[in-house]
């Protein structure tokens, strides 16, 4: 049994409630009964068969744990304003909404919730709002969504559990990444996403400071080095593409598309004597004679021409006489 996050008790040992901490889980309650909460910080009401959240009122209430529940909606919260922590996973909630009054929860848990087959929970744009600046965790996992879009306002999140969903358009969480400019945690295993190539590289270039990914390390260097490799790509993608086939006319249509770029890079090249990426705007286009190869121009040579004999002695041009014959 636990008291405080990540702090367990000896089995059989009672836990006394305090001023500070009052502790009401385990006890098959099916309603929140009434409490002396002007002191009161922490309230333990986990694993009970509560429908409905009531009874809470209170102004230095800081964690409610209300998981393993049967509560359906999120209401009777107005008195809990400057609640931080709240803990509604596994109870059967298709909609989240009536946070609007708490602007300082900084903590969200409301992870796999029982809802009928085929149904995923929603969000409400109003209760996103209202949680906007404060919130930084939130985990909703196991809850069929299939689409994060009504998240994007999360700008101040830290750390996002949503595994276990169905999330499927890896573009769109991208986008959505770029927004929250603070994540360090993220986990989307068990998501149609994650299957897709390069899901982690996306990722990862899409992210501003993420630290891990799926319970996975991203270390400084490798985030540097998939953002400058994303950035080259765009880089490129946004240049002119030219199509050498297009500049180079009456290519045989036989010829492989490898191919006929190959032999229009080459004729251009030996056209216009340049290298690199082609910016160069083409009157003529060359074209290519079918079945006349391209003979090779021989080099000048030092052998003399019949004609320019006269300028020669009579001598020298006896002795050559034999070879213009």
């Amino acid at each position: 049994m636990k008291t405080k996050e990540g702090e367990l008790l000896p089995r059989g040992r009672k836990i006394q409630n305090s001023k500070t901490h009052l502790y009401y889980d385990h006890k098959n309650l099916k309603a929140i009964p009434q409490m002396n909460l002007s002191t009161a910080c922490v309230i333990y009401l986990h694993n009970n068969a509560i429908s409905q959240i009531e009874n809470i009122q209170s102004s230095t209430l800081c964690a409610l744990y209300l998981q393993c529940n049967n509560i359906s909606e999120i209401k009777n919260l107005e008195e809990v304003k400057n609640l931080k922590k709240l803990y509604l996973g596994n109870n059967e909630i298709c909609v989240l909404e009536g946070l609007n009054q708490l602007g300082q929860l900084e903590e969200l848990h409301i992870e796999k919730q029982n809802l009928p087959m085929g149904t995923s929970l929603c969000f409400d744009p109003r209760s996103i709002m209202c949680i906007s600046k404060s919130l930084k965790v939130l985990n909703i996992s196991d809850n069929g969504i299939e689409s994060l879009s009504g998240l994007m306002p999360l700008r101040h999140l830290t750390s996002l559990c949503a595994s276990n969903n169905r999330l499927k358009d890896i573009e769109e969480t991208c986008e959505l990444l770029k927004f929250w400019f603070y994540l360090k945690n993220a986990w989307f295993q068990g998501n149609p996403i994650s299957k897709k190539h390069r899901y982690r590289e996306d990722i990862i270039a899409s992210s501003y400071c993420l630290d891990f990914l799926d319970d996975k390390p991203v270390s400084p260097s490798s985030r540097n080095f998939i953002k400058c490799l994303e950035n080259n790509k765009l880089k490129k993608s946004s240049r002119p593409s030219i199509d050498l086939t297009q500049i180079v006319a009456s290519a045989p249509d036989n010829y492989p598309p490898p191919l006929k770029n190959a032999v229009s890079a080459s004729l251009i090249h030996s056209q216009l004597h340049i290298f690199g990426p082609l910016d160069v705007h083409i009157k003529n286009p060359i074209s290519i004679v079918r079945g006349k190869p391209r003979l090779k121009k021989k080099p000048p040579h030092n052998r003399l021409n019949k004609e320019d004999s006269h300028s020669f002695p009579a001598l020298f041009a006896y002795g050559m006489g034999s070879a213009w014959k």
